[in-house]
């Protein structure tokens, strides 16, 4: 796994599987903690994400929400959407298409 910041928008890339998940979880508690109203996490070079990162991700609105802060899922890879939808993701999240 991959990534990099630009303002309110976590870049992810590559698979993230179970040995990605404590270093995205970090990833993405300091990126929370440094947005202002929302975090934005880019998901087009993402092809896979599995259970635990998925965990990880309604970890994080979680703690988002404690901080009166909105995550937003965009650029979705399709193969990735196709997962969201499959486990219910799209409906905890606000998923942004382009």
């Amino acid at each position: 796994m991959k990534f990099k910041t630009q303002g309110d928008e976590l870049f992810l890339s590559e698979k993230i599987t179970l040995t990605h998940v404590s270093s995205l979880l970090e990833i993405m508690q300091k990126h929370i903690g440094q947005c202002r109203e929302q975090v934005i996490i880019n998901l087009r070079e993402v092809s896979l994400m599995d259970i635990n990162a998925l965990q990880v991700l309604i970890s994080a609105k979680k703690s988002a929400k404690k901080e009166n802060k909105k995550i937003i899922l965009s650029e979705i890879h399709p193969d990735l959407y196709k997962i969201f939808i499959l486990s219910g993701i799209d409906s905890i999240f606000k998923l942004k298409l382009d």
